[in-house]
């Protein structure tokens, strides 16, 4: 099975050297290309990207304008990438060795599914990463069609890849798009080991940040609870007119009746109902975006 590799590339140690180098080495006869993209302006990476660049041809680097986050530079490279092959995604940090790859290959041969997770024996992230990482994706998989055990190593069947290149949103939460587009999600048992070198960019607070935004922008939590919240307006608003005194028969006859305050917080819960119930439809169908690629160039 031939494939290209993506890794999105934020201020990288050493470790990506040895990595695709490693990458190149094992799987010469399969290894179609690897893109790196360079996630915002960083000389020192970006020099290093253009000397593997240069000393391989399979290498590609594309340099983003500004500090897009993980997943907005990896559907970068998937958008660069040749959608006749396979594609997999990978972390710069050195976490997950190349072997690991042949491990995403067997999987996906045996299987023929469109998505193929590495799942991590064991987690070698820093304890905060760790907790807020997983409260987060319990709460996303719950209200969202991103499975709770994925990772940023996985392989994407060509027909995903081509599928997903027209897509463009100001923010981007990868798994939950390449969801909407496979017919079937696998897991495989894969290792990962301490960072070599470095640390993670990610801090508790752009953690929170990170997982707001995507219970926001890809999870259907927030019209859930505008619904809920609705609902319960309207609920109490007819039960504050019972205990004025308000008959039934006096709201359906007329409004002039009803207190000011009460008739608001119905007239606000129907609305909430109304938005609640358009937004979680509008949630769960398949939307795509024209394709908007500015601020990204390739190296030559």
């Amino acid at each position: 099975m031939k494939f290209s590799v993506v890794i999105p590339c934020f201020k990288s140690t050493a470790a990506l050297n040895a990595l695709v180098a490693d990458i190149l080495t094992r799987y010469q006869e399969n290894c179609h290309e690897i893109i790196l993209v360079q996630d915002g302006p960083d000389d020192d990476t970006f020099t290093r990207l253009q000397d593997m660049s240069s000393k391989e041809e399979r290498v590609r680097v594309i340099e983003l304008d500004s500090n897009r986050g993980q997943h907005h530079a990896t559907l970068c490279g998937l958008q660069h990438a040749d959608a006749s092959y396979s594609v997999i995604t990978l972390d710069d940090d050195g976490q997950v060795q190349a072997s690991e790859i042949s491990k995403l290959l067997a999987k996906a041969r045996h299987t023929n599914a469109d998505i193929t997770y590495g799942l991590y024996t064991t987690r070698y992230h820093e304890g905060i990463r760790k907790v807020f990482s997983q409260y987060f994706s319990q709460v996303i998989s719950r209200y969202s069609n991103i499975p709770s055990q994925g990772s940023s190593f996985k392989l994407i069947a060509p027909r995903v890849v081509a599928s997903v290149k027209p897509y463009s949103a100001s923010f981007v939460y990868l798994d939950e798009v390449l969801a909407w587009y496979s017919r079937s999600t696998v897991f495989t048992e894969v290792n990962h080991i301490p960072r070599p070198e470095g640390s993670s960019g990610y801090t508790w607070l752009k953690l929170i940040g990170l997982g707001w935004r995507i219970i926001l922008n890809y999870t259907i939590l927030p019209y859930r609870l505008m619904l809920y919240g609705g609902l319960g307006l309207a609920i109490g608003s007819v039960i504050q007119a019972r205990d004025k005194g308000v008959e039934f028969g006096q709201l359906a006859s007329s409004v002039e009746n009803i207190p000011i305050g009460i008739l608001v917080f119905f007239v606000l819960g129907f609305i909430m109902i109304a938005f609640g119930l358009i937004g979680s439809l509008q949630r769960k169908r398949k939307m795509e975006y024209p394709s908007r690629l500015n601020g990204q160039h390739v190296a030559s």
